[in-house]
This record gives structure tokens, C-alpha cells and sequence, in this order.
């Protein structure tokens, strides 16, 4: 009995290991991680191969492999009762929240955030909660709410310390913060969230989300016209990026080579990558930037095959975001919804408690006065207790 659970002791702290390691290294910790389930299949040891299972869905999201992701995740959510508030539960649904966000499939981000959202205050976790709360702040993003956005994030980050319990969590919302504040062209607030970000990543050695963070300071020194630091910043996110085999982000960052290089090849380069992993966005901005380049070389034939790729996948994507966009407000008007209907169960708990109160001090009053024939003493009784409720000098 004790050598199996020294042997489940060793997975946990294997799997604690790759939880540490998986934001600066998700491939390796992937690989890691899928080692260890195998350990604990054959050890019979439940929690071991449930966070196994969970390791590997976070670990390919950091890697866009989301439809992989989601199919661990959800064979890994039918272990749960929806009404589950175990930590261990609201992980798998912030988990699959994020996956189906990251997939655009905004219907399904919400479901899984909401249950998570109501199960994390149902449990008192706090972090769970905060953190779920930062993940929905991207509906306000995606309909370019930014000043709703903006103040969305900021209350998040007040309600956070500097516990380590947070450090992670607050990274995420400053960069966030600096996206917003980029999107309203205040590029100086945005510059400072993002290297304040950028210091706790470091302490944390979150390479991943540094990517990100990264990739938000080049867009800022490039649309303030500092190409020497916008290209430094690239440079540093490419090798970054090839590290954590992020390709989804290197096909945005050749795109921003392409434009100050003034060089074909980039666009190329974004080209194959983003129809390799699917990236929608990337790959309609690579064909319409192959086919102007064509179109000026007069390579008419090419020209034609990149402008015509590019008309057809904007089509396709402008039909998705008239959708994706309607969803979005759905999601927005709930989360305003779901907020004010926190704050009136709040205001309904005070009036709750001060009506206790009332009755509780009344209720005294009743026991002290018909258990005493004095009326002195009845008198005080009432004066005392009475003045608990309200001002009663003239009684």
C-alpha cells in the first residue's frame, strides 16, 4: 500500500513539473505529459491520467491544435456532473472555453465559461473565477468594444494581488490591457501594461504568453513608425516562437516582415504556413498581398490565382463574422446580464441580513421583556435594544 502511494506521489510531482514547464515549453511538456498517462494507466491511478488527459489539452492549445484539444477535453468533461464545483472541473471547462474561443466557435466558449463562471463562485475559488471572467473579456474584443473591453479587464486586475496565486493571471490580464489601449491608438498606456506584463512572465518563465506580449510590441512600434524597434521585437518573437512552436503567430509576424521588407517572400512564407494549420485570417492577407505583388510584376496568370483564393476566403470569412458577430452580441448582452443580476443578488443579501437583523434584535426584545415584571427594567430593555436599529434618544 505505501509503494503505490510513493509511486502516485511521483506522478503528481512529474505532473506538477509540466504544469510548471508547460507555458515556456508546450511541445516538450505534450510529450511529457502523454508519458506520464501511460504511468498512471498502468499504476490505476485516476487523478494522474485525469490531469494527464488536462495537461494535454492545455498544452495543445498553446500549440493551435485545437480540434485535438477539444477531443481530449470533452472525453475528460463526461467524467463530471455539470453540477461538479470540484477545481479539477472548472480547469476542463476553462479549458474547453478557451479551446472553442480560440476556434471562433463563440456559442460553445460561452457555455463552457458560463458553467465555469457559476461553478468557480459556487466553490469560492476565486483565481478560477477571475480567470474565466479575463478569458470572456474577448467577446468585448472581438465587437471592438474596447472601451467596455478596457474597464471589463481593469476591474479584473483590482480584484487580483500579488500573491503568486495571481502572478500568472495578472501577466495575462495587463496584456490584455495593453491590446485595448493599442486598439484606441494610446500607445504609450498600452507600451507600459505590456512591458509590466512582460516582467512577471519573465519571473515566471511563461514563454508562451511572452510571445504574445511580444507580438502586441510590435504592432505598437510599427504603427508609431519605429520600424528598427518594431524589427527587433520581431526578431525576438520568431525565435520565440519556433521554441514553442507557435506557427499561428509566426504567420502574423511574417505578414508585418512582408509590409516593412517591402519582400514577396514573407507573404509566401504565411502563404504555406497558415494552410497548413488552417489559419483563416492569415492566409486571405497573404493571398491578397501575392496577388498585388504578382499583379505589379505583371505575372498576370499568378495574379489572378492569389486575388481569386483571397476573394473566395473573404467571402467565406465574411459570412462566418456576420455570424460569429451576431453570436458575439448574444454573449455580450448575457455577460452584462449575468453582472447586474450578481450585483442585485448582492443588493437582495444586504437587505437580507438587515431584515435578520430586525427580527433577531425584536425577537430579543419579546424573550427580555416577557420574562421581567419590572417596567424600569422592560423600559431599558427596549431603549438599549431599540438603539441597535435607529437613533432613539427621544423614545
Amino acid at each position: 500500500m505505501a509503494e503505490i502511494e510513493t509511486d502516485n506521489n511521483n506522478i503528481l510531482k512529474k505532473l506538477q513539473l509540466i504544469w510548471d514547464s508547460m507555458v515556456s515549453d508546450p511541445k516538450q511538456a505534450l510529450e511529457d505529459s502523454q508519458k506520464i498517462e501511460k504511468e498512471a494507466i498502468e499504476a490505476g491511478y485516476t487523478i494522474g491520467i485525469r490531469d494527464s488527459k488536462l495537461y494535454q489539452g492545455w498544452c495543445l492549445i498553446y500549440l493551435s491544435k485545437l480540434k485535438e484539444a477539444i477531443e481530449i477535453l470533452t472525453d475528460l468533461s463526461g467524467n463530471y456532473k455539470n453540477d461538479d464545483d470540484s477545481e479539477a472541473h472548472i480547469n476542463v471547462l476553462n479549458a474547453l472555453g478557451t479551446a472553442y474561443n480560440d476556434l471562433d466557435d463563440r456559442i460553445n466558449a460561452f457555455y463552457y465559461y458560463s458553467l465555469g463562471l457559476k461553478l468557480s463562485r459556487k466553490a469560492g475559488l476565486l483565481n478560477r473565477e477571475l480567470s474565466i471572467r479575463s478569458n470572456m473579456g474577448s467577446f468585448y474584443l472581438e465587437n471592438k468594444n474596447y472601451s467596455k473591453a478596457l474597464n471589463h479587464f481593469k476591474e479584473i486586475l483590482e480584484k487580483t494581488d500579488d500573491s503568486s496565486e495571481f502572478l500568472e493571471l495578472k501577466s495575462v490580464i495587463m496584456i490584455d490591457i495593453g491590446q485595448c489601449y493599442y486598439n484606441l491608438h494610446r500607445f504609450e498606456e498600452a507600451e507600459k501594461y505590456l512591458l509590466n506584463s512582460r516582467t512577471l512572465l519573465k519571473k515566471l518563465n511563461n514563454r508562451v504568453n511572452d510571445a504574445d506580449c511580444l507580438h502586441e510590441l510590435c504592432k505598437i512600434n510599427y504603427a508609431r513608425g519605429d520600424i528598427e524597434q518594431a524589427k527587433k521585437y520581431i526578431d525576438e518573437t520568431l525565435k520565440l516562437c519556433s521554441k514553442i512552436d507557435n506557427v499561428r503567430l509566426e504567420c502574423e509576424l511574417y505578414l508585418m516582415l512582408g509590409d516593412i521588407e517591402h519582400d514577396f517572400k514573407y507573404y509566401l512564407k504565411t502563404n504555406v504556413l497558415s494552410r497548413i494549420i488552417n489559419h483563416k485570417s492569415a492566409y486571405k492577407n497573404s493571398c491578397l498581398k501575392l496577388g498585388e505583388h504578382y499583379e505589379k510584376t505583371e505575372d498576370f496568370k499568378r495574379a489572378l490565382h492569389y486575388i481569386k483564393e483571397h476573394h473566395d476566403t473573404e467571402r467565406e470569412s465574411n459570412n462566418l463574422a456576420a455570424e460569429k458577430r451576431f453570436h458575439n452580441l448574444e454573449m455580450e448582452f448575457e455577460i452584462e446580464r449575468n453582472k447586474k443580476n450578481a450585483e442585485l443578488f448582492q443588493l437582495q443579501n444586504i437587505e437580507l441580513k438587515e431584515s435578520l437583523n430586525w427580527m433577531t434584535i425584536l425577537n430579543k426584545i419579546a424573550r427580555e421583556t416577557m420574562s421581567s415584571l419590572d417596567l424600569d427594567s422592560i423600559f431599558n430593555t427596549v431603549y438599549s435594544n431599540i438603539n441597535l436599529l435607529m437613533d432613539a434618544e427621544l423614545f
